[in-house]
């Protein structure tokens, strides 16, 4: 191998090393920052040709909130239609 070559061969192992070393910092702060964290996903279908066969062509309405039983601190849950696909994503709203 000539010169040029072994430093450019030096220079890719380098730019792979500190791009590894990017990606796996980057995964630590994630996982520290989602550690302890819990999920929580709630569907819910309508079925609008029964809705519109109702008194008053309404969807229902209900209300979702979620009770931490240490503290007993209440957070509400409040729907937001996503208009692109027709579903909705739930947001925490502090009450």
């Amino acid at each position: 191998m000539n010169y040029s070559r072994k430093k450019l061969v030096k220079t890719g192992v380098i730019l792979f090393s500190c791009g590894l070393l990017i990606v796996l910092i980057l995964a630590g702060i994630v996982i520290a920052k989602t550690r302890g964290r819990t999920l929580l996903q709630i569907d819910i279908h309508q079925n609008k040709d029964l809705i519109h066969l109702s008194t008053f062509a309404e969807p229902p309405q209900f209300a979702i909130w979620l009770e931490n039983p240490e503290t007993k601190e209440k957070l509400a849950v409040e729907p937001i239609r996503k208009e692109v696909n027709n579903q909705s994503e739930s947001k925490k709203i502090k009450e």
